[in-house]
């Protein structure tokens, strides 16, 4: 064997030994939900979000998705198209021009409606990405009154039956007092990431926190990967927002 055959074979060996100990490193995931309440989230505020805030996963609920101009694409797309991030959307409601974004940094395979009944329509969406080959999902879910609480309580037991083979995060903001509708999803088999970790805070008003109105929960699948969760206090995310960020890195 050549002086130069042993280089590229000495090459190729150590390309194989790095792209192991890629696949073999963990895998950590920053997701961050937003509830922008209707507020001006444009692209800049989400670049600004990724620049200090490095999310994989950015969760955008009641966001408004009104096109500037007739027929050009909607601030969720041209956010997407900007950051080059996968992205998925759905309206509040048919004919709605509001509702539940998702961007990411890993691709999506399938995304739908939190619910797909037309009666009872609930604000929100459900997405599948792959990480690493694996399939996580995730969803949005934002009840605006206690009714649509109690008719989430249904959407989400469905969920964690979907997902029994998969981890599953469910970022979920409320407009008031939520504990009833959290405890029912506990009973269906999720888990509030907050109480979990020990560290739940209060999030509303983003001025002033005095009540818990955001959520990350989890099923006991994804469980042993949560590593921390938090508010985001920085004001340069929010923008308009009444409600406070959150954060929650998981890791496997």
């Amino acid at each position: 064997m050549t002086m130069r055959s042993r280089a590229i074979l000495f090459a190729l060996c150590l390309l194989l030994l790095t792209a192991a100990a890629c696949l073999a490193a963990p895998v950590r995931v920053k997701i961050v939900s937003l509830d922008t309440t209707l507020s001006a989230v444009n692209t800049q505020q989400v670049r600004t979000a990724l620049m200090y805030l490095q999310p994989d996963v950015l969760a955008l609920q009641s966001l408004r998705d009104r096109p500037e101009i007739a027929g050009a694409p909607g601030p969720v797309a041209s956010m997407a198209k900007s950051l080059r991030m996968y992205y998925a959307y759905e309206p509040a409601y048919p004919g709605a021009d509001f509702g539940s974004a998702l961007l990411s940094r890993y691709p999506i395979a399938k995304h739908a409606p939190i619910s797909a009944s037309a009666e009872n329509k609930l604000a929100g969406l459900k997405a599948d990405l792959k990480v690493r080959g694996a399939t996580v999902k995730v969803a949005l879910i934002r009840p605006r009154d206690q009714a649509e609480a109690k008719l989430s309580e249904a959407a989400v037991a469905k969920l964690v039956r979907e997902a029994q083979k998969h981890r599953l995060v469910l970022m979920a903001s409320f407009d008031s007092n939520a504990m009833d509708t959290v405890k029912a999803w506990g009973r269906a088999g999720l888990q509030d990431a907050a109480v979990a970790l020990r560290k739940p805070q209060l999030t509303y008003p983003a001025s002033g926190p005095r009540e818990r109105l955001d959520y990350f929960l989890v099923n006991t699948k994804m469980r042993p990967n949560l590593k921390s969760v938090g508010v985001v206090t920085d004001p340069r995310l929010r923008g308009k927002a009444e409600h406070l960020p959150i954060a929650l890195a998981i890791q496997y």
